[in-house]
């Protein structure tokens, strides 16, 4: 089961959601420390109207099941978010960007993996880390719900402890759909 926080919790842990890390679909998201030691992030809903889309979000996903698989995909998209500074989903960017991850994929099979990055941060896109981080968001977003790494393995590549592989690209799992 789930632990969840009030809001409260959330304030002290982010010292009043004073570092923000980045901005994604339905909010900022704010660095923070549990009282026994565990970073976290939190995603803070900045409006009524981002709260109503969230909330249509949950609503949509109430009647699945919750799994493993689904908080690395959610953990994935968050970190995606994170270093592209981008929403995953913009409807109202009428660009190939516009959904995000596929972009990434392309990009990914393209070897273009700067233009997945947000160009406000200051980081070398060929740093091994950098690298490993957007190869990590990657597998965490595989539509194919079996190719996605369980957490334990998403935290052994963050950490280092194994090597992050060349993720699976969106084409070669839905060919002809780039």
């Amino acid at each position: 089961m789930p632990i969840r926080f009030s809001y409260n919790d959330l304030s002290k842990a982010t010292k009043s959601f004073s570092t923000k890390v980045g901005q994604g679909g339905f909010g900022s998201v704010y660095l923070g420390v549990l009282p026994d030691g565990t970073q976290l992030a939190v995603k803070k809903l900045e409006s009524f109207v981002q709260g109503k889309e969230f909330g249509a979000e949950v609503k949509r996903i109430k009647d699945n099941p919750i799994s493993e698989k689904t908080d690395v995909y959610s953990y994935g998209v968050v970190l995606l978010e994170i270093i592209s500074g981008r929403r995953s989903y913009d409807p109202g960017d009428g660009s190939e960007k516009s959904h995000f991850p596929t972009y990434a994929f392309k990009m990914l099979e393209e070897g273009k993996l700067s233009e997945i990055l947000d160009p406000r941060l200051d980081i070398d896109e060929n740093h091994e880390s950098v690298v490993n981080l957007m190869k990590v968001a990657l597998w965490c977003i595989q539509d194919v719900v079996h190719l996605r790494p369980p957490m334990t393995k998403v935290v052994q590549m963050l950490k280092s402890l194994c090597a992050v592989p060349q993720p699976p690209t969106f084409s070669v799992e839905f060919p002809g759909m780039l």
